[in-house]
Protein backbone atom coordinates (compact mmCIF):
# COMPACT_ATOMS: atom_id res chain seq x y z
CA UNK A 1 0.00 0.00 0.00
CA UNK A 2 1.02 3.63 -0.59
CA UNK A 3 -0.42 4.66 2.79
CA UNK A 4 -1.68 2.89 5.91
CA UNK A 5 -4.87 0.86 5.45
CA UNK A 6 -7.38 -0.07 8.15
CA UNK A 7 -9.56 -3.04 7.24
CA UNK A 8 -13.12 -3.70 8.38
CA UNK A 9 -13.19 -5.88 11.48
CA UNK A 10 -14.36 -9.48 11.10
CA UNK A 11 -16.82 -10.71 12.10
CA UNK A 12 -19.03 -7.65 12.27
CA UNK A 13 -21.38 -7.67 14.15
CA UNK A 14 -19.53 -9.82 16.67
CA UNK A 15 -20.36 -11.55 19.93
CA UNK A 16 -17.29 -12.57 21.92
CA UNK A 17 -14.36 -11.22 19.89
CA UNK A 18 -13.45 -9.65 16.58
CA UNK A 19 -10.29 -9.25 14.52
CA UNK A 20 -8.97 -5.93 13.22
CA UNK A 21 -6.42 -5.95 10.41
CA UNK A 22 -4.28 -3.16 9.01
CA UNK A 23 -1.40 -2.69 6.60
CA UNK A 24 1.60 -0.41 6.94
CA UNK A 25 3.66 0.64 3.90
CA UNK A 26 6.72 1.29 6.09
CA UNK A 27 7.86 1.03 9.69
CA UNK A 28 5.74 3.34 11.82
CA UNK A 29 4.52 4.28 15.28
CA UNK A 30 1.06 2.75 15.60
CA UNK A 31 -1.79 3.15 18.05
CA UNK A 32 -5.07 1.26 17.74
CA UNK A 33 -7.79 2.25 20.21
CA UNK A 34 -11.47 1.42 20.74
CA UNK A 35 -14.07 4.13 21.49
CA UNK A 36 -17.73 4.06 22.47
CA UNK A 37 -20.50 5.90 20.65
CA UNK A 38 -19.95 9.14 22.60
CA UNK A 39 -16.21 9.16 21.93
CA UNK A 40 -14.87 7.85 25.24
CA UNK A 41 -11.78 5.70 24.85
CA UNK A 42 -12.54 2.13 26.01
CA UNK A 43 -9.16 0.48 25.49
CA UNK A 44 -5.94 0.67 23.51
CA UNK A 45 -5.03 -2.58 21.77
CA UNK A 46 -1.54 -1.51 20.74
CA UNK A 47 0.75 1.49 21.03
CA UNK A 48 4.22 0.77 19.68
CA UNK A 49 6.46 0.89 16.62
CA UNK A 50 5.78 -1.83 14.06
CA UNK A 51 7.40 -3.03 10.86
CA UNK A 52 5.84 -2.58 7.43
CA UNK A 53 3.34 -5.24 6.40
CA UNK A 54 0.06 -6.79 7.49
CA UNK A 55 -0.90 -6.85 11.18
CA UNK A 56 -3.98 -8.20 12.95
CA UNK A 57 -5.26 -7.72 16.50
CA UNK A 58 -8.12 -9.30 18.41
CA UNK A 59 -10.53 -7.31 20.57
CA UNK A 60 -12.46 -9.33 23.15
CA UNK A 61 -15.17 -6.72 23.76
CA UNK A 62 -13.67 -5.63 27.10
CA UNK A 63 -12.38 -2.32 28.42
CA UNK A 64 -8.95 -1.56 29.97
CA UNK A 65 -10.11 -3.18 33.25
CA UNK A 66 -11.12 -6.37 31.39
CA UNK A 67 -14.84 -5.65 32.01
CA UNK A 68 -17.24 -6.73 29.26
CA UNK A 69 -18.72 -3.83 27.34
CA UNK A 70 -22.47 -3.72 26.62
CA UNK A 71 -24.08 -4.24 23.21
CA UNK A 72 -23.71 -1.29 20.93
CA UNK A 73 -21.80 0.55 18.27
CA UNK A 74 -18.08 1.09 18.80
CA UNK A 75 -15.37 2.76 16.76
CA UNK A 76 -11.78 1.71 16.28
CA UNK A 77 -9.12 4.24 15.31
CA UNK A 78 -5.71 3.56 13.83
CA UNK A 79 -3.16 6.34 14.28
CA UNK A 80 0.02 6.02 12.23
CA UNK A 81 3.14 8.18 12.30
CA UNK A 82 6.20 7.47 10.16
CA UNK A 83 8.86 9.48 8.34
CA UNK A 84 6.50 10.10 5.41
CA UNK A 85 3.00 9.74 6.86
CA UNK A 86 0.84 10.91 9.72
CA UNK A 87 -2.73 9.66 9.54
CA UNK A 88 -5.81 8.59 11.48
CA UNK A 89 -8.37 6.14 10.14
CA UNK A 90 -11.60 5.26 11.96
CA UNK A 91 -14.14 2.51 11.31
CA UNK A 92 -17.36 1.36 12.97
CA UNK A 93 -18.19 -2.04 14.47
CA UNK A 94 -21.15 -3.55 16.29
CA UNK A 95 -20.97 -5.63 19.48
CA UNK A 96 -24.04 -7.87 19.89
CA UNK A 97 -24.01 -10.22 22.89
Amino acid sequence: PQSAELLQNFPNPFNTSTYIGYRLPENAKVQLSIYNLIGQQITTLISTTQNAGYHELEWNGCNELNQQMPDGIYFYRLQVQSDTEKSEITRKMILRR
